[in-house]
């Protein structure tokens, strides 16, 4: 309320006092509070002037520039890229964050202050995650990386809040439940093989035989290969991990085809490479999210009748190691698969190179005790009655040569 003096000039009232407020009502009509010895004015608005004193305190100086979403999301990935260089990421996975980096700053704002994000924005971002469990859990994990990462690069920690979390790991199992088996029977494998070109057969046959994914297939080099011992060996390039497998006939016989029907590669660089595409190079490319072999393999279980949602190439891997397991040697399943061991036991094991004396042995064991189970599927659907009278004779197959 404003009031006349004496002489003449305007007089403003005190603004109310706020029970609880740490402001205190002055005669200018405004709110104040005494910092560091000195008397500061914050405003007429009890909520903005309260808003002022509290930044105040906390030394936030809202003159000063402050550094926006756009510029920490752009440092991020400077950051990320030099990774790629030196090759310590992989460049699939900076398209990820790129991608990623994108999503997050056009939703909070990209010229918005960093340390302006509250948990409430964390919130209604998290709800506007779609797809399954893995999909939000993998956008969340990359969020919180640039975030941590903000936050030791001196850029400021910003606090997500508690309802910023991942799937509960309950209701993870229900999605996989209801999405059904991720493998393959025997017999869908050969009636895929039956219909698959020389290099499709021999990837195929990597995967059941040996654990092989997409890349494993890409990344093949013959040098890899010990034909003379049916044996393949190297590093898995995604874990960093040693592996080893014993391969079977049939995978060597595929594998020879591929190689003697192979092209020529364009570059050089391929020219060791297994698997090279009628285009002359390599079927996956560096960057690119396109992936030529689950794209030609989908076609080729669509020609075999047995196409089904979510079984891609990767579908044989899960499939050998569901009947790996079977085999109840964890350690060789985990060999052949090139995995990491993260138990407890991995603590205390401290020669993870060279395998052990029965190492191959038992790497071997567990690759036949696969065979056997594809080779269910070769003579599937055929019906016999015995008579009566008819004894059971076992046929056992005679070892193969070491």
């Amino acid at each position: 309320m404003t009031a006349r003096s004496v002489r003449g000039k305007s007089v403003r009232s005190k603004p109310p006092k706020i029970k609880g407020s740490p402001l205190t009502p002055h005669a200018t009509g405004q709110y104040c509070a005494r910092l560091a010895g000195k008397i500061r004015y914050f405003g007429r608005d009890h909520d903005e002037a309260l808003r002022k004193y509290q930044n105040a305190l906390a030394g936030f100086d809202p003159n000063e520039k402050r550094v926006s979403v756009r510029a920490v999301c752009n440092a991020y990935m400077d950051a990320q890229q030099k990774k790629v260089v030196q090759g310590k990421l992989d460049p699939r996975t900076l398209e990820d964050y790129h991608a990623m980096v994108k999503r997050f700053s056009s939703y909070v704002g990209r010229d918005r202050p960093f340390e302006s994000l509250t948990p409430k924005d964390f919130e209604n971002l998290r709800a506007t995650y779609k797809g399954a469990s893995s999909t939000i859990d993998r956008e969340i994990g990359m969020v919180r990386a640039v975030l941590n990462w903000a936050a030791q690069s001196g850029f400021g920690r910003v606090n997500v809040g508690p309802d910023y979390g991942m799937q509960p790991r309950r209701l993870k199992r229900l999605e996989r439940k209801a999405k059904g088996k991720k493998m393959f029977t025997a017999r869908e494998l050969h009636l895929v093989l039956r219909h698959a070109c020389p290099q499709l057969r021999a990837m195929t046959l990597l995967a059941i035989n040996c654990g092989f994914g997409n890349r494993d297939c890409h990344l093949l080099e013959i040098s890899d290969i010990d034909f003379r011992r049916k044996w393949i060996s190297g590093a898995r390039r995604k874990t960093g991990m040693d592996r080893d497998a014993w391969l079977w006939p049939e995978t060597v016989e595929a594998l020879k085809a591929a190689i003697d029907s192979r092209y020529k590669p364009k570059d050089d660089q391929l020219a060791d490479r297994v698997f090279i595409t009628k285009y002359k190079g390599p079927w996956l490319k560096d960057g690119s999210r396109t992936n030529a072999i689950s794209q030609a393999f989908t076609k080729l279980t669509r020609k075999a009748g047995v196409y089904r949602t979510g079984l891609s190439f990767y579908a044989v891997r899960h499939t050998h190691r569901t009947i790996a397991n079977k085999a109840r040697d964890l350690g060789a399943a985990r060999r052949i698969m090139g995995h990491v061991d993260d138990s407890i036991d991995a603590i205390y094991v401290e020669d993870h190179g060279e395998l052990p004396a029965d190492g191959r042995k038992r790497v071997r064991a567990v690759c036949k005790f696969i065979r056997r189970w594809f080779l269910t599927g070769r003579y599937h659907g055929v019906a016999m009655t015995l008579p009566p009278d008819c004894r059971t004779v076992v046929v056992r197959e005679p070892e193969d040569e070491a």
